[in-house]
């Protein structure tokens, strides 16, 4: 099941992907998936169901040539779960010249995502939310041209957020 939904903060987005057909992957990037899954709908929807959750580890990226290779993607699996979450909190800066950790995120998001829309025994898998994930691919972007160039910039100009 592929849907999309769209709201305002704490209109329960979160808690109505919990409501989906079983087994259900979901990608946490807002972090608001624990009220969703023990707040008012926990009696109904989770209680008595496998749930996992899973905190996001950082895959090593490295430069070779002017292009990034991140390490292999280690995961939890998701097979054997009603419920799996991957959380996916946006990368601490701790440098405000510096953009870094978007590229790891991106490539271990992208490839559990792969993984659970190929996997025949996955009913739904949900993005939560998809603004977060898509300013992450854009930070992930911007991490490469720093990178690339002299480390300096620290926003993107308009017409590369298409890439």
């Amino acid at each position: 099941m592929i849907v999309s939904v769209e709201g305002g903060e704490a209109t329960a987005k979160s808690s109505l992907l919990v409501t989906a057909p079983l087994p259900i992957v979901i990608f946490s990037f807002d972090m608001g998936h624990e009220r969703a899954l023990y707040g008012k709908l926990y009696p109904e929807f989770v209680e008595g169901k496998k749930v996992a959750v899973h905190r996001y580890v950082k895959p090593a990226v490295k430069w070779v040539a002017g292009n990034f290779q991140v390490e292999e993607v280690k995961y939890e699996p998701f097979e054997g779960n009603d419920i799996t979450v991957y959380e996916l909190p946006s990368p601490i800066q701790m440098n405000i010249n510096k953009i870094e950790g978007f590229i790891a995120q991106w490539e271990y998001f992208q490839t559990i995502f792969v993984a659970a829309m190929g996997s025949p025994a996955v009913q739904t898998v949900g993005v939560d939310t998809m603004t977060l994930c898509y300013k992450n691919k854009c930070d992930a972007y911007l991490e490469e041209v720093n990178v690339k160039s002299d480390g300096g910039r620290k926003q993107l100009l308009q017409i590369e957020y298409g890439r």
